[in-house]
């Protein structure tokens, strides 16, 4: 008798992450109780040991090392190019699916039948709400989300902007989920195609809801599945390589589908020389300056060259 084959794939992108990745795959178990699991983790070319710990303490989980890092969107396709299941999931290392989240996350996909997706509720580290389930991004809120203070965007505010909601309490369709996780159909990536690899990190999780959208996809928001996230495990030992980044993938962004790049560019040269202006107020009016000023100078002198297209 044939064994029955997996009812989810996993994709599990690892970076320089082994800590979280450990927690992550330990979670697992509780989070899909009673449903059969592939699970496959892409180690980009970590060098904290990431590959030899899976090898040690996980070796029934499918281990896929490169030699260097291909980026998320070219580790998630690695993988999802060996899924075998009708439903595959996207799954961030720094993330805890908490008990039961896939099973709803499933459940919700089987009672919606109109729906090609699914994204869970996330939580920070310390069980604070992490909103999720935006509206398609437009020219002005990228702009305000670069220049607004942190204060701002937590107000109810930028939250119906961002998210046209204030209640995440309820299960709701929206434009796109995080891409930290997200369940969706086998078929829906074979009929809109897998993650664009011009993506290298960022972005390309809205990219592709926005392709699903254009196909008559719709995408839902499940707040009974909950999962944690240690939001930017892999990003953070970047040292600000990170949001140069995010601003490449913005760019690469906004010139494949709305051909708003230039715009989109101005608006970051803008948004860095006001932030180099405020830090310095800080530093000179206010006595602000803290031990990193002079790295922040940095980043944002980074972030003008390369949105004036002096730098790659």
């Amino acid at each position: 008798m044939n064994k029955p084959g997996p009812q989810i794939s996993i994709a599990i992108v690892n970076w320089n992450t082994r800590e979280h990745l450990v927690k992550c795959l330990r979670a697992l178990p509780a989070g899909s109780a009673g449903l059969t699991l592939e699970i496959i983790v892409v180690d980009n070319g970590s060098s904290d040991g990431s590959a030899a710990v899976m090898r040690k303490q996980f070796p029934e989980i499918r281990l896929l090392a490169n030699r260097e890092n291909r980026g998320f969107a070219a580790g998630v396709n690695q993988a999802l190019n060996r899924a075998q299941a009708p439903f595959w999931m996207l799954l961030n290392p720094d993330t805890e699916i908490q008990p039961q989240a896939l099973q709803i996350m499933l459940a919700d996909l089987e009672a919606h039948p109109e729906a090609w997706a699914v994204g869970p509720k996330i939580l920070n580290g310390d069980g604070s709400l992490l909103p999720s389930g935006r509206k398609f991004p437009t020219m002005f809120r990228t702009w305000m989300e670069g220049l607004l203070p942190r204060g701002i965007k937590a107000s109810d505010w930028w939250k119906r902007a961002v998210f046209g909601r204030l209640d995440f309490e309820v299960p709701v369709e929206v434009n796109e989920v995080s891409g930290a996780c997200f369940l969706a159909r086998k078929k829906v990536f074979e009929k809109i195609g897998f993650l664009d690899e011009r993506f290298f990190l960022y972005y390309e999780e809205i990219d592709w809801f926005l392709r699903l959208a254009a196909a008559g996809g719709k995408v839902r928001y499940q707040p009974r599945a909950r999962i944690i996230h240690h939001w930017g495990a892999g990003a953070n030992k970047t040292q600000g390589e990170s949001i140069l980044l995010y601003y490449r993938s913005q760019f690469k962004f906004w010139r494949k589908h709305h051909r708003g790049e230039i715009v989109i560019r101005l608006m970051a040269a803008c948004n860095a020389m006001v932030w180099t202006v405020g830090s310095m107020i800080k530093a000179l009016c206010l006595g602000k300056a803290g031990r990193n000023l002079p790295a922040r100078l940095v980043i944002y002198l980074k972030v003008f060259v390369l949105a004036l297209g002096l730098r790659r």
